[in-house]
């Protein structure tokens, strides 16, 4: 049985440090969500190896730039990235 969703894997990384250590893996390992919601700061990005990089509307429609300069602090951080949209 695989565990798939994001839901599941952030509720199963809570229930203690073991846990945590060994799901937080496949919840990272495919990102679908706006850019300017991810860190580069966040440790667990390094795990992620398929990345759908959206943007918020405001971004998408003032500041290509911004949102560049933020998937390209992430992709740095994410040796494993094997696919990104």
């Amino acid at each position: 049985m695989q565990i798939r969703a994001p839901k599941h894997l952030r509720d199963l990384c809570l229930v203690s440090k073991f846990f945590h250590s060994e799901f937080i893996v496949y919840l990272y390992r495919e990102l679908d969500t706006p850019i300017e919601r991810l860190r580069p700061t966040n440790p667990h990005v390094v795990h992620t190896r398929s990345l759908v990089a959206r943007s918020s509307i405001e971004t998408r429609d003032n500041d290509h730039d911004a949102f560049n300069e933020a998937a390209r602090e992430l992709i740095i951080k994410m040796p494993l990235l094997e696919t990104f949209a």
